[in-house]
């Protein structure tokens, strides 16, 4: 959780994105992939996530960036048998000091949120 820090931007609002991130990874022990996970990735919630396509742009004095991506879930149902569930996402990160902060992403937590929510205990 600490690299995602207490203010973050998420699809232009400030907020803390821990209590939206905990239960996707509390509940994504019950997913039920439709590919099942390689030897030794077991014990990943999200071992079928990638990200692609990344298009990378920083600012004149290299303090900021932006990544524009694609996000795949391998393992996922998908609404049409086949093809594998993906969405753009455009992550943007401030550089304090010599590291790199995630400051701000658009649809990560809804992306992997639709994928464990449907193993909700009522």
């Amino acid at each position: 959780m600490a690299w995602l820090g207490t203010e973050t931007v998420v699809n232009g609002e400030i907020l803390d994105p821990g209590p939206f991130v905990r239960p996707i990874f509390e509940q994504a022990g019950a997913r039920q992939t439709v590919v099942p996970p390689p030897s030794g990735a077991n014990n990943r919630t999200f071992w079928d996530l990638k990200v692609t396509d990344m298009d990378i742009d920083f600012n004149s004095d290299s303090t900021e960036a932006q990544v524009n991506c694609r996000l795949i879930l391998w393992g996922a149902k998908a609404e049409h048998s086949q093809k594998v569930k993906q969405t753009s996402e455009t992550f943007r990160f401030k550089r304090i000091g010599e590291a790199w902060n995630l400051v701000g992403f658009d649809n990560l937590l809804d992306f992997l949120w639709v994928e464990v929510s449907g193993y909700e205990e009522d």
